[in-house]
């Protein structure tokens, strides 16, 4: 079967189940592009049990969530459904074969061969062992391959047995197991680590070292450009007007005209909410969508385009009932993995991780060394869980990540020059392989922003002058307000004098919110009440949250996982809190402070014995407290606090407790003391005429809405 029909195959299957997609609380989405998103996840998971010999009946139920018997049930059927349509056709898909498929050697051309030689860079599966094994019948095999700490990849061989060493390169005679060869693996070459605000800016740090091993004398050949997220290729095209790199993976269809002006197309279909069913002629239809665009200029890519529609209306699988939208949906979907051959570029290659493993090279550039891609999970990985996995035979999500780590110790110690780019700033991250990497050996730390500059530098410049801008505070501020004070005046003068800030994104705001809306239904029906019973939160917080209404998967995950952590901190808060009573939720306060009144809402306000505590519940990675003063800005509990005394009589003479919940991060944080003086201080800074000028802390202006306006970027 052409690669091609699989997802129009498993489309038509998934529109076969949709009522029971909809209902379900695994990836899929409610509508025809969630399925397409989703079917992603549904070949991952079928590829890899068919590759390991596994049925989907026998996976065990142990250790599982609620609904996983009822999650694989569902996929139970959509991959029967499958095999089905697999059949109607007359029909097979190399990857998931028929249950009474067998393997069938070519013997004759076996036997042509007095030897072969297997290079095993990965793991071999249950299914390709299986293959191996017969052809071991037929002629000898001999069977290379590296063993590190980060590589079994013989799974069918004992190494402990045959006193294999960590960090040598084997040769071993197959079926018998005979050890042939044994030699150290080289050495790792010399590391240094570039860290860079931009992902974009790591273009400059490839172009500049690639230029410097050429003055060295190096060869074209030798040097590997190396993309953990192929995805890179758009910032190297842009900057490679020579056209000194060779795309070893090809380049994208995706950034080509054509593409484009079909995305155009569908588009405008969506925004006129048009329903017209697909035309008979597929092929007529999509050569008029494409009537403008240059034959000769973009032949290659109207050949890939063409050549895919051939292929659907040859067959004529599964598009019964799609409207143009949907067609163009599942078009441009397919066409996102095409990639065109690069036979003009020059001779220093651009690889992924997987096409550098058996290449030899001197020199080597890897960027995107950051934790979301060093290593890389899939989601199908994530399905079934360590656990399951080891019972099955399959390999576990450790395993793939070391499997991962091998592939670039293979390129450490290929090249004798590894320069190794990465983005840092607050939500990226260096993968922990680096500092894997800086135990075994010397890696150069380096700021690349520093270093490389992405544009030229240099000529007539006129000095930058600063805006300087004056002003009174108005006399009510928030506690959000003066955060954003504190942290950069001329942010809030921006923001809440001239009124300059964006509408907020829905993503952002989507999750803090949910978090408070949750806990504020929860624990309202404890309000006056004392004790807690953390299965009963449990409860109350799955069935709000299963009342939600998801606009995409994204947000479906993100659900799941705060399940997770609601859980696990329903846990720590009903033990601790037995003796409790909640005086207030989402609690509305007003409170004088020197010259300026606050008004503000209070997360929460209980009693515990003979001290009143104030909480602020936080829903943030990385959360941590305050504890340098003239790096504290929020001090929003020390303003509650000040408050409740008004709110509160009866309690007054009471002690205060304020704390922060960690909701992400499982924990409860008493705040610093002494940041009342601190506020006292910050607001005596601030009465009478001020200047709002820029913050000196320019790690904050880094996702700043105004970082322009500031000159910041």
């Amino acid at each position: 079967m052409p690669q091609s029909l699989r997802l129009p195959l498993m489309m038509s299957v998934l529109k076969e189940f949709e009522s029971a997609l909809e209902n379900t609380k695994l990836v899929f989405e409610k509508s025809f592009l969630g399925f397409l998103e989703s079917s992603q996840f549904v070949f991952g998971f079928f590829d890899e049990i068919a590759q390991s010999q596994v049925r989907i009946q026998d996976i065990p139920l142990a250790d599982t969530y609620g609904d996983y018997d009822n999650h694989l049930a569902l996929l139970q059927k959509i991959y029967e459904a499958y095999l089905q349509k697999l059949e109607q056709y007359k029909l097979y898909d190399r990857l998931i074969l028929p249950p009474n498929a067998e393997i069938c050697i070519n013997e004759a051309f076996i036997k042509g061969f007095k030897s072969i030689d297997l290079y095993i860079e990965g793991m071999l599966t249950a299914y390709e062992q299986k293959i191996l094994a017969q052809i071991a019948q037929i002629t000898p095999i001999k069977v290379h391959f590296d063993f590190d700490e980060h590589c079994s990849p013989l799974s069918f061989v004992d190494l402990k047995a045959l006193h294999c060493r960590p960090n040598h390169r084997y040769t071993l005679e197959f079926p018998s197991m005979e050890i042939i060869q044994e030699k150290p693996l080289p050495p790792l070459a010399r590391i240094e680590a570039y860290h860079f605000s931009l992902a974009i800016s790591q273009v400059a740090l490839i172009f500049a070292k690639i230029e410097q091993w050429l003055q060295q004398g190096v060869q074209e050949e030798d040097i590997v450009v190396i993309l953990p997220d192929e995805g890179f290729i758009k910032y190297l095209a842009l900057f490679d007007k020579a056209r000194n790199l060779n795309y070893a993976m090809g380049t994208e269809l995706s950034e080509s005209k054509p593409y484009k002006i079909l995305c155009d197309y569908l588009e405008n279909l969506q925004d006129s909410q048009d329903v017209s069913p697909l035309p008979q002629n597929l092929s007529e239809w999509i050569a008029s969508l494409l009537e403008s665009v240059s034959q000769e200029k973009y032949s290659k890519e109207l050949e890939s385009i063409y050549h895919l529609i051939f292929e659907w209306e040859n067959f004529r699988v599964g598009f019964e009932g799609y409207t143009q939208v949907q067609m163009l949906e599942l078009l441009l979907e397919e066409l996102q993995a095409v990639r065109l051959d690069d036979v003009v570029g020059g001779k220093i290659r651009v690889i992924g991780v997987l096409e550098s493993r058996g290449f030899r090279f001197k020199k080597a550039v890897i960027v995107d060394f950051n934790e979301d891609k060093i290593p890389k999970i899939q989601d199908s990985d994530i399905f079934l869980n360590s656990s399951i996995r080891k019972l099955l035979k399959m390999p576990t999500m450790r395993d793939k990540e070391s499997l991962q780590k091998h592939y670039y110790y293979g390129i450490f110690r290929n090249a004798d020059e590894v320069a190794i780019a990465y983005v840092e700033n607050e939500n990226m991250h260096q993968s922990m392989m680096l500092e894997e990497l800086r135990d075994k050996t010397q890696v150069d730390l380096k700021n690349g922003d520093l270093l490389y500059a992405l544009l030229p530098q240099g000529g007539q410049t006129h000095p930058y002058q600063e805006d300087r801008f004056f002003g009174i505070l108005p006399s009510t501020l928030s506690p959000s307000g003066l955060k954003v004070l504190l942290e950069c005046r001329r942010k809030y003068y921006l923001k809440y004098l001239q009124n300059l800030a964006p509408q907020a994104s829905e993503d952002n705001a989507f999750m803090g919110n949910l978090v408070h809306q949750c806990l504020y239904d929860v624990y309202r029906h404890f309000i006056g009440k004392k004790g807690l019973d953390a299965q009963v939160l449990k409860t109350q917080a799955w069935q709000w949250l299963e009342t939600m209404s998801c606009q995409s998967a994204l947000h479906k995950v993100q659900i799941e996982l705060l399940k997770l952590e609601l859980e696990r901190f329903f846990d720590i808060d009903a033990p601790v809190n037995n003796d409790t009573e909640i005086l207030a939720l989402e609690q509305e306060c007003e409170v004088k402070i020197g010259d300026f009144c606050f008004r503000g809402r209070i997360d929460r306000i209980q009693k515990s014995g003979q001290i009143l505590q104030v909480i602020d519940y936080k829903y943030k990675n990385h959360f941590s407290l305050e504890d340098k003063p003239k790096k504290m800005s929020d001090f929003a509990l020390n303003i509650y606090a000040r408050s409740i005394s008004a709110l509160f009589p009866q309690y007054a003479h009471l002690e205060i407790q304020m704390q922060y919940w960690d909701i992400k991060g499982g924990e409860i944080h008493n705040e610093v003391q002494g940041k009342d003086e601190e506020l006292l201080k910050n607001l005596s800074a601030l009465q009478g005429e001020i200047e709002f000028y820029p913050c000196e802390n320019r790690s904050i202006c880094r996702y700043c809405d105004f970082v322009e306006i500031c000159n910041r970027d």
